[in-house]
């Protein structure tokens, strides 16, 4: 590539050996000599839906790791299969923790934008790195009140264990309690089925704690998350399901920008 300018998200340390490195505050501000930002704008004016937009560095899952070439192209064909599948585009907020280096993360980036919703971020520590505390990452979600979570299954996986995983303490085992009568008792009560007063009890105080489990977790206007980047177990799907908490999943690879196929609130 002939790299004629390089525009940083933050201060670089050592520009040497670029001939040109603006910051991207520096371009907002419009903060350029007249000659530089023209040139730039003129830039930008002439790229079209072929051009190179990224080259996303892969692990080699399909083979050697490669730098996959993807074009504006890409990314607009994919926003406009997203939108229409009716998973993004409504305004939503969108709580984000996955790294943009990633096509993942990028496409629910870039979806948020183009269908109006903002994004949520976790919390920072170490701003030059831009590395996030995932101590604090269930605790960002719950203050923030996302609509939709994109993630991978591993942090589903840590959600569950928190509420029914191992542990001795009364608190644990209500909750535990409660979850199993509310999964045994809501699919017989919505087909009809007369329910004693012990079971209408159980049912009511499940009803209850899985209410408030699911504020407590993703905020009281949650309203679904996808899964990607893993196999998802079926046990964790079928969890979350069971309390009222869809989990989509999706399936791709960086080299089609990044999504195949996901199922979606119509076919679910």
């Amino acid at each position: 590539l002939s790299v004629k300018a390089v525009i940083s998200f933050e201060p670089l340390r050592d520009s040497a050996g670029f001939p040109a490195v603006y910051t991207l505050s520096e371009i907002l501000k419009r903060d350029l000599s007249t000659a530089a930002l023209r040139d730039f704008e003129g830039a930008v004016g002439q790229i079209g839906h072929k051009d190179l937009a990224s080259i996303v560095y892969t692990s080699g899952t399909t083979g050697v790791f490669k730098g996959v070439m993807q074009t504006h192209e890409n990314h607009l064909a994919m926003l406009e299969g997203v939108i229409l599948s009716g998973l993004l585009g409504d305004g939503q907020n969108i709580f984000l923790y996955l790294p943009l280096a990633h096509s993942f993360a990028r496409l629910i980036a870039y979806a948020a934008i183009a269908g109006g919703g903002n994004l949520l971020l976790p919390t920072v520590v170490d701003h030059e790195r831009s590395v996030f505390d995932a101590k604090v990452l269930l605790k960002d979600i719950q203050k923030l009140e996302p609509q939709f979570f994109p993630s991978v299954p591993r942090i589903f996986e840590k959600i569950m264990g928190n509420m029914v995983g191992a542990g001795h303490s009364p608190r644990k085992r209500l909750i535990s309690y409660a979850i199993k009568s509310y999964q045994e008792l809501k699919p017989r009560k919505a087909n009809g089925e007369a329910l004693g007063v012990k079971d209408q009890l159980r049912l009511a105080l499940g009803e209850a704690l899985v209410a408030k489990a699911r504020r407590t977790i993703f905020g009281g206007r949650f309203r679904y998350a996808i899964s990607g980047g893993a196999p998802i177990s079926l046990e964790v799907l079928q969890f979350f399901h069971s309390i009222g908490i869809m989990i989509f999943q999706g399936y791709g690879l960086t080299e089609t920008t990044p999504a195949l196929t996901a199922n979606t609130v119509q076919f679910n």
